[in-house]
């Protein structure tokens, strides 16, 4: 059986389901979707999984607006492309791993776009570019076939047992790793025009809790004390008088670094001044690659002059700089799971391993989540059973191939990694 974060479009067997239950868990899916570390597309669809890379939005897939080619494939940089026509536009694809926020959920998530894509092939109007490799796969090796990663493909017990009452379910540690999703949070800061800068971590540093992004010191309105002060206090005998330290309150690495400001560069300290020309310098660069290739949105990158002090920058008078720091966050206790389709159920347990539970069919098989029968019942939500059953037999018919063939069948944890 697949299991979802919060992941809803199988609808082989939507017929077996509650019209009014299906219909809730696609509106609830829109706020709750995420990828997994382990997702992988269904093994029985209805094309549907692979009808939404047409559908989503350039976040997760880049289609092309007209027939060219490409230019350029920089591997896990970018990718520029050409359209045919009079203006020659062409496009930058950025293949680096980036952040985006969920707009529902509140939160951020990365995407890292993939192509197979080479400098000098040509492509038509609407053929795939690029792709989010975290939330679609190719696993057959074509592009026009990109199927989205609806879960994980996990051995489940739907069962009345304490382990599962109700809408509880019990999972195993593999499966809470499997299910987990890398989740980005943010840490800012506002910083005074002559603000004294000490020590800034840098993107792609790995930070434990407690550890400090940045150190720095608040100033005086006057200039000269602000000199004196930072005179002083550059002396080892008192170098931690004053200084603010903003700590990370997770474990995990920097994924990126933002800087808005709302005054001029020459407003700023020394320290100040460093920091947001080496920002601003990177952000030229990229600029300056669209303008070669003719490339239109320069103007939608992050700024490089001084904004006006509105919206987060409403209270900013001189430099806000924000840290986003990647986490990987584990599927735990009180997460909500979908068994496939629109029967939902939270997690109450983790199995430690080596006590989980397993099949009296095959002890080998892991059983890596318990649901309770009376949930589908109860939500009149049976797909689950059916399309469980149908992949069961076809990963034994897989395994019983391999035996026959001499080749050892590989388990669901390492077909998932």
């Amino acid at each position: 059986m697949g299991c979802g974060r919060g992941v809803s479009i199988n609808r082989v067997f939507i017929h077996l389901d509650d019209p009014f239950r299906t219909a809730m868990t696609y509106i609830q899916t829109s706020k709750h979707s995420m990828p997994t570390k382990c997702g992988m597309p269904l093994l029985v669809t209805n094309g549907a999984d692979e009808a939404l890379a047409y559908m989503v939005s350039d976040n997760y897939v880049v289609r092309a607006e007209r027939d060219g080619v490409v230019k350029e494939v920089v591997p896990n940089d970018h990718m520029i492309v050409s359209y045919n026509g009079g203006a020659g536009e062409g496009q930058y694809i950025s293949l680096k791993e980036e952040t985006r926020k969920n707009s529902d959920g509140g939160f951020y998530l990365t995407i890292q776009m993939t192509t197979d894509k080479k400098a000098g092939q040509k492509f038509k109007t609407d053929d795939i570019l690029a792709w989010d490799s975290k939330t679609f796969s190719n696993r057959n090796g074509e592009t026009d076939h990109l199927a989205y990663d609806v879960g994980v493909l996990a051995y489940c017990a739907i069962m009345a047992t304490d382990e599962g009452f109700e809408d509880s379910t019990a999972i195993s540690y593999w499966l809470s790793e499997a299910m987990g999703s890398e989740v980005c949070a943010i840490a800012d800061v506002e910083l005074g025009k002559m603000t004294n800068v000490y020590d800034m971590v840098k993107v792609g540093t790995p930070v434990q809790e407690g550890d400090p992004l940045i150190v720095f010191q608040n100033t005086f309105d006057q200039e000269d004390a602000n000199v004196l002060l930072k005179n002083i206090t550059d002396q080892d005998f008192v170098s931690d008088l004053g200084r603010i330290r903003i700590k990370a309150k997770y474990t995990g690495v920097v994924q990126d670094i933002k800087i808005y400001r709302t005054c001029e560069v020459e407003e700023l300290s020394e320290s100040l001044q460093k920091i947001v020309k080496k920002h601003d310098a990177e952000i030229n660069k990229l600029k300056a690659v669209y303008k070669k290739n003719n490339i239109p949105g320069a103007n939608m990158l992050e700024p490089t002059e001084a904004m006006p002090p509105t919206g987060k920058l409403k209270n900013t008078n001189g430099v806000r700089i924000e840290f986003y720091i990647k986490y990987f966050d584990n599927l735990g206790v009180a997460d909500k799971i979908v068994a496939q389709s629109a029967n939902k159920g939270v997690v109450k347990d983790i199995f430690p391993v080596g006590e989980e539970p397993y099949s009296s069919f095959d002890p080998s098989k892991t059983i890596h989540a318990v649901f309770s029968s009376r949930s589908f019942n109860a939500r009149m939500v049976t797909s689950p059973i059916v399309s469980g059953a149908i992949n069961k037999g076809l990963i034994n018919l897989d395994e019983q191939v391999k035996k026959i063939m001499g080749i050892k069948p590989l388990r669901l944890e390492d077909i998932q990694g």
